[in-house]
C-alpha cells in the first residue's frame, strides 16, 4: 500500500470544554447600575469592541506552542501496528535559576503571544472594578474575556500531524481517509477553556515577555501537558515510505486546529497552502549505528542491508514565516536505543542497578527516556541503551525454518549488531539480497532528539 497525502473535511470528535468562561455581556449586566461616572460609556465601547472582535479578524492570534523533545520509534511489524507510536513529541523542560527565590524558567509548552497582550492593552479599556476604580490598564481577566470571543481564536486547539511541505492542507496517511485523532492528533483541550487559559494569561501578565506554561494542574491526566503521538507504521514497507517522504516533501507539524475543519491547520489567511500558525519539523533519517553497536564496533559502518531508520537531525521552522525558528536540536548517538524483544531481555537488555540512581547524570537521562517510554509500557536500560516493549511485539513472531538454527524459543532471531547482515522486508531490500537471504531480522531503534 502506498502512502497518500490527502485532503479531508471530516469533523469527528473534539475534547469537550467543561468550564464556562464569563463573557463580556454578563460583566456589563452585572455592573450596569453601579452609577460610576463614565462607566456606562466605557462598557459600551467594550461591547462594541467585543462585537468587532467576534465579527472580524482584528484580534491577533493569541497562542504559541513549542516542544523540546521528539522521539522516533521504528517498530513496524503488523504486531505493533496502532499499538506502538511512530513519532512522539512533548514539552517538559524546566530550568532552575541560580537564584533559588526566582521562578523557574520554562521555554516550551504554550503561551499567549506578546502581540495579543499588546493589542488588548492598546485597544481595550478595562471593565470597571469597584476594588480598583481608577485602573486604566486591561487586566488578565479582561484579556481572557476578549480572547474567548475572538473569531480568530475561537475553538483553538493544538494538533500534531505529518504534512506536505508545499501544501500544508495535505496530511500523510497509509489510509484513504484522514481521521481526526489518528493522522491528526489533538493535544490538551480547547485553549480558551479556563483550565488552560487562566494559567497562560497569568503567565503572560507576570513579565514583560509572556512566559510559556508546560503544566496545567486543573486539567485531567494526560491533558495537563503538551504531548502527542502518531502511530503510522503498519509494516516495514510503509515505515520505509514514510521515512523517505522526509527527504524532500514532508514535515511534522505542531499547529492549531482550523475552527471549521479540525483536520486542517489554522492559517492567517483562509485557504493558505504554505502558511499556518505553528511549527514544522524537517527530519533526516540515515543508515547509521545505534549506541549498542557503536560501543562494540567504534568507528565501524552499519551493514548495508540495515534500513535507513535512525533519526539523526531535526530542523525547526516557523510555519507562519517559512523560515527557521532559531531553535536548534540534537539527536546524539547516546540517545539511540535498541528495541529488544522480551525473550532477549536477559542477554541484551538487563535492568540497570538501583545504585545508579545516585548519579545525577543517570537520573536526568532516565527522566528524558521515561517521558516517552513509561514504566507501565516499557522496561528500559539507560546503561544498555535499550528498550523492551511490554504491551506489543516490535518484531514478527514467526517460527524458525527447520534449517535455520536460531533461538531456544522458536522465533526468528533479531540481529542487534548493526554491522552484521540482517533481513528487512521491503521491496528495495529484497532486491539486494542473495538467493538465500539472511535469517535474522534487522534490529529496530528508538531515537530521542531534544531541543538545545
Amino acid at each position: 500500500m502506498s502512502l497518500k497525502a490527502s485532503f479531508s473535511s471530516i469533523k469527528s470528535w473534539r475534547f469537550v470544554s467543561l468550564t464556562v468562561i464569563v463573557g463580556g455581556a454578563i460583566v456589563v449586566t452585572t455592573f450596569q447600575n453601579c452609577g460610576k461616572a463614565g462607566f456606562e460609556a466605557t462598557q459600551q465601547e467594550n461591547v462594541e469592541m467585543q462585537q468587532l472582535a467576534v465579527q472580524s479578524d482584528v484580534t491577533p492570534f493569541a497562542f504559541e506552542a513549542a516542544i523540546d523533545q521528539l522521539t522516533y520509534m521504528s517498530c513496524a511489524s503488523p504486531n505493533s501496528a496502532s499499538k506502538a507510536f511512530t513519532f512522539k513529541v512533548g514539552a517538559y523542560e524546566v530550568q532552575k535559576p541560580l537564584n533559588p527565590s526566582a521562578p523557574d524558567v520554562v521555554t516550551s509548552g504554550v503561551r499567549i503571544t506578546k502581540s495579543y497582550v499588546d493589542w488588548v492593552k492598546q485597544n481595550i479599556r478595562p471593565n470597571y472594578d469597584p476594588n480598583n476604580p481608577n485602573n486604566t490598564v486591561p487586566t488578565a481577566t479582561d484579556a481572557k474575556i476578549y480572547l474567548a470571543q475572538s473569531k480568530r481564536n475561537e475553538a483553538a486547539q493544538i494538533q500534531f500531524s505529518m504534512r506536505k511541505t508545499n501544501d500544508l492542507r495535505q496530511v500523510y496517511s497509509s489510509q484513504s481517509n484522514i481521521t481526526y485523532g489518528i493522522e491528526v492528533v489533538p493535544m490538551m483541550g480547547l485553549l480558551t477553556d479556563d483550565r488552560w487559559l487562566g494559567k497562560m494569561m497569568n503567565a503572560a501578565y507576570s513579565s514583560t515577555e509572556p512566559a510559556f506554561v508546560n503544566f496545567f494542574p486543573l486539567a485531567e491526566n494526560e491533558f495537563r501537558v503538551l504531548e502527542g503521538s502518531l502511530a503510522l507504521n503498519k509494516n516495514e514497507e510503509i515505515a520505509n515510505e514514510f521515512r523517505n517522504k522526509f527527504d524532500s516533501e514532508a514535515l511534522l507539524t505542531v499547529g492549531f486546529d482550523d475552527s471549521i475543519d479540525q483536520t486542517l491547520l489554522r492559517t492567517p489567511t483562509a485557504g493558505s497552502k504554505t502558511v499556518a500558525y505553528g511549527l514544522g519539523f524537517k527530519l533526516l533519517f540515515q543508515q547509521d549505528l545505534d549506541y549498542y553497536t557503536s560501543a562494540i564496533h567504534p568507528g565501524n559502518a552499519p551493514h548495508p542491508w540495515n534500513p535507513r531508520h535512525i533519526l539523526t537531525a531535526v530542523s525547526e521552522v516557523n510555519l507562519e514565516t517559512g523560515k527557521p525558528s532559531g531553535r536548534t536540536w540534537s539527536c546524539p548517538i547516546s540517545r539511540r536505543y535498541s528495541i529488544v524483544r522480551k525473550e532477549d531481555q536477559p542477554g541484551h537488555c538487563p535492568k540497570d542497578k538501583i545504585a545508579r540512581m545516585t548519579d545525577a547524570n543517570y537520573k536526568k537521562e532516565l527522566e528524558i527516556l521515561r517521558r516517552h517510554f513509561p514504566a507501565k509500557d516499557y522496561d528500559v536500560s539507560v546503561d544498555g541503551r535499550c528498550i523492551v516493549p511490554l504491551n506489543f511485539r516490535c518484531y514478527l513472531d514467526e517460527g524458525l525454518p527447520s534449517n535455520a538454527g536460531g533461538t531456544s524459543y522458536g522465533m526468528v532471531p533479531v540481529q542487534y549488531d548493526l554491522t552484521e547482515p540482517c533481513f528487512y522486508n521491503t521491496q528495495d531490500s529484497r532486491q539486494n539480497y542473495p538467493a538465500t537471504p539472511p535469517t535474522p531480522y534487522c534490529a529496530e531503534v528508538a531515537t530521542i532528539c531534544v531541543r538545545n
